[in-house]
């Protein structure tokens, strides 16, 4: 019923199916990957909380460098869409 709604009421969005089993194909897993080698490898956590601030302080960091600036007009005067 999905993909009849969709083919019905949005014909230019096309559906992609990913392989069972490509993590690489997924980007939080890659975005998981890079969290895991910069904030969790080769460190040592006295406790739960400590491995939480180091994940935070990561994900904020993250977010801060690869924030995407877009607004609604530009958007819709190049007609496309930007996911993050």
């Amino acid at each position: 019923m999905v993909k009849e709604a969709i083919a019905r009421y949005y014909p230019r969005i096309t559906l992609v199916f990913l392989p069972t089993r490509s993590p690489e194909l997924n980007l939080i897993e890659v975005r998981w990957l890079w969290m895991h080698r910069q904030a969790i490898n080769n460190s040592v956590f006295e406790d739960e909380q400590d491995i939480g601030k180091a994940v935070s302080d990561w994900t904020r960091y993250y977010n801060k460098k690869h924030t995407i600036k877009t607004s609604t007009t530009s958007l819709q005067n190049e007609g496309m869409c930007q996911f993050t």
